[in-house]
């Protein structure tokens, strides 16, 4: 779902350098014509996919299906009709001016960039419209992570790399030599880079090559502002937006190849158990289950200070079964990351296995299976069981039917009150055998155990990501002003 706004942007990026060369050399215009158009295109396009459900069974951040789908497809039908007539309409008068052909120039540069840019947008388009496009054709599937890994890293890279030779196009000596001669010193600390990033551990070519091509972008802009003091003024903007690119590359990968993950079962009220370092307890949940305002209470101590911790896991019902919001802690050097997997209530003394009218004892409560119960619960687009049960105490019989519900997520439990306090869960299912296994919570003289299973997981120098994004900002902004002042003048 990220990806449907990230391919808009990556082709008002590759617009963007566009209409830089348009400015300068003429060229360029129709191709403008069409980015800008299909710009707006995508942006509709990735509306529908979001919200028409089709990626409901491949994305937790998709829509199910709002009934609007009709319409996005209009919108996007009549826009596409508009923006041909555009085209057509304005294909005589958009004609280009002279052409790029000195390979030593930056506009020739530019333009590659604008062509990489175009196709990482459709690789990534073709990768998130995967569902779409397979479902026309039998059964719809989406693409790993490792589809995108191996196309937009070797287009990273190759964007990294012109961002860094770029800035060396633009003196006299026109030549292979003279650029390389001018580039040394980028080079070379590009080249200290990837060594410090191998000796640290980073292994993998594509990885280094990534280091390489961000150092590249980094050290080529910077070079090229202390070469010329005084000089850039405003002209800052380009050169510390692609050094934020570069940065950001680093960051990625550094975040990546050193990122550390690890899962510990916690027990409420016990001791702190030790993950990456860090001692952490777990307190219960804080809410209920059932709506989005439930939390995982923890508590974490580091080597400095101890803090509480609030991810959230709730059932959020229907399809979508648990939902989990991870914590995050910034530190300096790493961020920490917090989420909880599971949550059950577990012991010895609070679990009973039952036949179909079978009966068993927990505590002075009498416990008899009667039936399955496969109707009486909604559970959207998955399967609902309940196992009904007949629990006396002192006589009384009280009928009460938790709930399990399966769906693509997972299981999901709806416990059932029992008199006079406690929970009981139904646990797992023995359909072979027509058994059930129910858990027990809260009830008065059997102690439960409140379970949770925690993944802990660190990025180290994740604050570089960031660091580039604000350089790409401020970068940003600061070319606008640019842009603002040459129009007055």
């Amino acid at each position: 779902v990220e990806n449907t706004s990230l391919i808009p942007w990556i082709v008002n990026l590759a617009l963007l350098h566009g209409l830089l060369i348009e400015r300068s050399r003429g060229v360029f215009r129709r191709s403008n014509l069409v980015m800008a158009i299909f710009g707006f295109l995508l942006v509709i396009y990735g509306t529908f996919l979001t919200r028409s459900g089709v990626l409901a069974d491949f994305s937790v951040h998709s829509f199910t299906d709002l009934g609007i789908s009709g319409y996005l497809i209009l919108f996007m039908v009549f826009f596409t009709v508009l923006g041909l007539a555009l085209i057509l309409i304005r294909l005589r008068a958009a004609r280009s001016g002279l052409s790029i052909n000195d390979p030593f120039s930056a506009d020739f540069a530019i333009a590659i960039g604008v062509l990489f840019l175009l196709l990482l947008a459709i690789l990534t388009l073709v990768g998130t419209s995967a569902p779409l496009l397979t479902g026309m054709f039998g059964e719809a599937a989406s693409v790993s992570a490792g589809f995108y890994n191996t196309t937009t890293l070797p287009l990273a890279i190759i964007v990294a790399l012109l961002i860094g030779v770029s800035p060396y196009l633009v003196a006299k000596q026109r030549s292979l030599s003279s650029v390389g001669k001018r580039l040394l010193p980028a080079l070379l600390l590009s080249l200290v880079a990837v060594v410090v990033a191998w000796f640290a551990g980073v292994s993998q070519i594509l990885y280094l090559l990534v280091v390489g091509a961000g150092s590249l972008a980094l050290f080529g802009n910077l070079i090229v502002i202390y070469q010329q003091p005084g000089k850039v003024g405003l002209r800052l903007g380009g050169f510390l937006t692609h050094m934020g690119f570069g940065v950001m590359l680093i960051g990625i990968v550094v975040s990546s190849a050193f990122s550390s993950s690890e899962r510990v079962n916690l027990t409420a009220g016990s001791e702190p158990s030790s993950a990456l370092g860090y001692q952490i307890s777990y307190q219960g949940l804080e809410g209920d289950v059932r709506t989005k305002d439930n939390s995982v209470m923890l508590e974490v101590a580091d080597s400095k200070s101890t803090y509480q911790a609030r991810p959230h896991y709730f059932d959020a019902g229907r399809d979508q079964g648990i939902m989990r919001r991870p914590f995050i802690k910034k530190y300096l050097w790493h961020d920490l990351y917090l989420s909880p997997q599971e949550q059950q209530y577990v012991g010895d003394g609070d679990k009973l296995v039952l036949g179909k009218g079978e009966v068993g004892m927990i505590s002075d409560l009498e416990v008899t299976f009667l039936e399955f119960d496969m109707n009486a619960h909604d559970a959207g687009e998955g399967m609902a069981v309940g196992a009904v049960l007949a629990v006396s105490r002192d006589s009384a019989i009280t009928m009460v039917t938790p709930v399990m519900t399966f769906s693509t997520t997972g299981k999901t439990f709806q416990p059932a009150e029992l008199p006079e306090g406690g929970t009981v869960a139904l646990n797992d299912i023995a359909a072979d055998q027509g058994k059930v296994a129910l858990q027990f919570a809260g009830v008065p003289g059997v102690e439960a155990l409140d379970l949770l299973i925690l993944e802990v997981s660190t990025k180290p120098l994740i604050n570089l990501v960031w660091l580039g994004v604000g350089m790409i900002c401020v970068g940003t902004f600061l070319s606008f002003l640019r842009r603002r002042r040459l129009q007055k003048t």
